[in-house]
């Protein structure tokens, strides 16, 4: 009998609330990869004058199996399980913001319609001076990037005050994770790998479970995030089994 210590890849299916999968993700780099089986205990106990109190009978009941995974890849479809969300795809076209009118506000950023600005042939004119032209860096400073515009101090309009903003926008790509909408929580699971201990292939099949955050997402965290799931194996009738474990021989 060898021991466990196990290398694998591990992939997660969604299950639609129509029974249908999703499709597989992964592999997953995976930090832990918890079965945790449960039991209710069902005791008989004397109350006999010369045995009260001692167990006549004792039966132990399978109860639900817990399953705990901790996830330290990020992509979309994780970050959604974290934040218990739908991901959307973001197709930014190329365009053009024309003249549009924004208030300024004295030593505060406001932001703009649209992100990934064209610093070329941009201007900001003055609506409250006839449309003046205001100078870029001297009178308000732009953050291209983040489609942000704010007063420079010692400048023309330092205290704020109404503007128009001409300017381009680059296209934008992307993937937008909207968050708390609670959607389906059901998954298949499955780990492929191998016993480091005995050098044999090893497969982990869980046909459904139920999966939910048990930590909060750190965006700020000093080190890589990770997503860690909770949730219950759910026993599927065709399968008849809840989960199992397989370790193959290698055959010539």
């Amino acid at each position: 009998m060898n021991g466990i210590l196990c290398a694998g890849d591990m992939y997660l299916e969604r299950i639609a609330d129509n029974g249908a999968g999703l499709g597989l993700i992964g592999p997953l780099n995976t930090t832990k990869l918890e079965i945790k089986p449960t039991s209710e205990s069902k005791s008989r106990k004397s109350t006999k004058q010369s045995s009260y109190g001692q167990l006549l009978d004792d039966v132990i009941i399978p109860g639900a199996t817990e399953i705990t995974i901790a996830i330290d890849d990020q992509p979309s479809e994780v970050v959604e399980m974290a934040l218990q969300g739908e991901a959307e795809p973001i197709n930014q076209g190329a365009g053009d913001l024309t003249a549009v009118a924004v208030t300024l506000l004295s030593g505060r950023w406001t932001e703009l319609p649209n992100s990934n600005l064209v610093a070329v042939a941009a201007s900001v004119t003055d609506s409250s001076n006839a449309d003046a032209p205001l100078d870029i860096g001297a009178d308000v400073e732009i953050n291209w990037a983040d489609g942000l515009i704010r007063p420079v101090v010692g400048g023309a309009i330092e205290n704020g005050g109404p503007v128009k903003v001409t300017a381009s926008f680059n296209a934008l790509k992307g993937t937008r994770v909207k968050g708390g909408l609670a959607s389906s929580n059901r998954y298949r699971l499955v780990l492929k790998g191998k016993n480091l201990a005995n050098r044999k292939p090893i497969r982990l099949n869980v046909p459904l479970c139920t999966l939910s955050p048990s930590n909060g997402t750190d965006f700020m965290a000093a080190d890589y995030v990770s997503t860690e799931l909770t949730g219950k194996v759910i026993l599927v009738s065709e399968n008849g089994v809840p989960y199992s474990y397989e370790e193959h021989e290698v055959l010539a």
